[in-house]
């Protein structure tokens, strides 16, 4: 089931977007079946992440939004901080510094950077802060 949403993540970053949601579909159902709450609720932000790649911005930022109060309400931080990374990378991947959101796009970053920090995921937030120019 993990290996799903890694496989839908290959396909997003290869650009195959289609391919990516079909993936990220398959470990949705695969959650549900199981009730894994903490995989459901990282595949739905993660399919989030695709809608808004494939030009779908409304519909992500609906499931994103879903997934964020649900993990906040949980208490599953590091996921909350993994989901504010791969919303908000996309995000920046897909706007310019000239644009007014842009700083508020960025800091889903750096909440996501402190949230690393804080549950001392290392790697997760080099990775940010790498993106970040830090």
């Amino acid at each position: 089931m993990e290996g799903d949403i890694t496989l839908a993540e290959v396909f997003l970053r290869q650009g195959a977007l289609d391919a990516a949601e079909q993936q990220a579909r398959v470990a949705l159902e695969e959650a549900q079946k199981y009730g894994l709450v903490w995989l459901e609720l990282g595949t739905q932000h993660f399919w989030g992440t695709i809608l808004l790649a494939s030009g779908k911005p409304e519909e992500g930022a609906i499931l994103f939004n879903q997934a964020l109060e649900d993990l906040r309400s949980r208490g599953m931080r590091l996921e909350y901080g993994r989901a504010l990374r791969n919303y908000g990378t996309v995000l920046l991947q897909r706007s310019s510094p000239e644009e007014a959101p842009y700083q508020q796009r960025r800091s889903y970053l750096e909440q996501a950077l402190e949230i690393f920090i804080e549950c001392h995921a290392r790697l997760e937030a080099e990775g940010v802060a790498r993106f970040l120019n830090k």
